[in-house]
């Protein structure tokens, strides 16, 4: 990663091919955790070449992971402005939307996404997610079980469709869910590994409580 910043740093330095090279430069230095400075970059490139989508939509991502929602939100509608077949921005900008609240928009951005890309099991996901908050339960099982299918170890989607059997009272389904999220490396990430454990143990043994 250290030369691929380096490299970046030298094409810029000699004026080469401006605007990509800021644009993967600010990928890099997000990977690093460098958000201010892969906005940086991402706003440079935006000003080379206008109608980068990439530069927007990665912009929009940066946004996102400072908690600016509403900034991420105006750079995927200009980066679908300018590619509407972009189902990455479509995917991010309706999980954007729900986490604003805005759940008839998110279920938008996740169907065309989804009509474009039919095996996108992240839109799936979310998808699920949006149908869940509108307490679409049966849809959003559909959703969960179909991303499941098409990506067998997709860790979140298990997770997801554990919550939502725990609600429908299914136990038993729940149970065998959290164990597969946890046995694909799911909690991890989140941190939340021994708090699984617990609902499981609790599931599966009521009267452990």
């Amino acid at each position: 990663m250290e030369g691929a910043l380096h490299d970046y740093n030298e094409a810029i330095r000699l004026k080469l091919d401006f605007a990509g090279v800021f644009n993967n430069r600010g990928l890099t230095r997000s990977e690093k955790g460098d958000i201010e400075g892969a906005i940086e970059d991402y706003s440079e490139a935006i000003r080379l070449k206008p109608d980068l989508a990439e530069a927007f939509y990665n912009r929009g991502l940066a946004r996102y992971d400072k908690g600016d929602l509403h900034g991420a939100l105006r750079d995927y509608d200009e980066a679908i402005r300018l590619k509407p077949d972009y189902v990455e921005a479509l995917n991010n900008r309706g999980n954007a939307r729900r986490e604003k609240g805005d759940l008839e928009g998110a279920l938008q951005d996740c169907d065309e996404a989804i009509r474009l890309k039919p095996d996108y099991v992240t839109a799936l996901n979310n998808r699920g997610n949006a149908r869940t908050g509108k307490g679409d339960l049966n849809a959003a099982f559909q959703d969960y079980s179909e991303a499941i299918r098409l990506k067998p170890d997709y860790a979140n989607a298990f997770y997801n469709r554990a919550e939502l059997r725990k609600t429908q009272g299914d136990r038993q389904g729940a149970a065998a869910d959290y164990q597969k999220y946890l046995d694909l490396g799911g909690g991890l990430g989140r941190g939340n590994r021994s708090e699984v454990e617990k609902i499981i143990r609790e599931l599966q043994n009521p009267s452990a409580r």
